[in-house]
């Protein structure tokens, strides 16, 4: 199977047997942070991915298997968001 993932712009088209996002991630050399090791508990690796060419929906990427001609959005993790500490204080 076939799909393709889009990070910071770059189209990284990829064949694989299948499995799960994070694996393939992980297999290709994609860098991409996974902060609760893949549990799915934190929510922090979640894209937008596209079935058959439907509607890009939300979903997290550590519990998504991969199925032919699936796309996959990365979003930038290099941008710090503030913790909820930092916004009380301002």
């Amino acid at each position: 199977m076939f799909l393709t993932v889009i990070k910071d712009g770059t189209e990284h088209h990829i064949e694989t047997e299948g499995g799960l996002l994070k694996g393939i991630l992980r297999d290709s050399r994609i860098p991409f942070s996974f902060p609760c090791a893949g549990a799915g508990i934190c929510g922090k690796c979640k894209a937008l991915i596209s079935e058959d060419g439907e509607i890009f929906r939300e979903r997290l990427v550590c519990k998504t298997y991969a199925k032919d001609k699936m796309v996959v959005k990365l979003p930038d993790q290099s941008k710090k968001r503030p913790s909820i500490t930092e916004i009380s204080v301002k």
